[in-house]
């Protein structure tokens, strides 16, 4: 299977009563997609309390770096052709 005919998210066959089997790299995928999904709401989670327990301003700045990092990462996966 080429990658252009991959589905982009696993969760499109439907329920996860009836999904067929993960084959041809989707396992992968769809592993790879969790873990950055996971990453991405722990940085969401840090920005948060850092912005309301932190004291030092340039503490607050590398975190909302890091949040914008991940959301400029999510916008260019979902812009992405493929």
């Amino acid at each position: 299977m080429t990658l252009a005919l991959r589905p982009r998210l696993a969760h499109i066959f439907g329920s996860i009563y009836k999904m067929p089997p993960m084959v041809g790299g989707i396992k992968y995928e769809h592993t790879h997609r969790l873990i950055a999904w996971s990453v991405g709401v722990m940085t969401i989670a840090i920005a948060i309390w850092t912005w309301l327990v932190e004291r030092r301003a340039w503490m607050k700045r590398l975190a909302f770096a890091a949040l914008g990092t991940v959301i400029l990462q999510g916008i260019s996966w979902v812009a992405s052709p493929c």
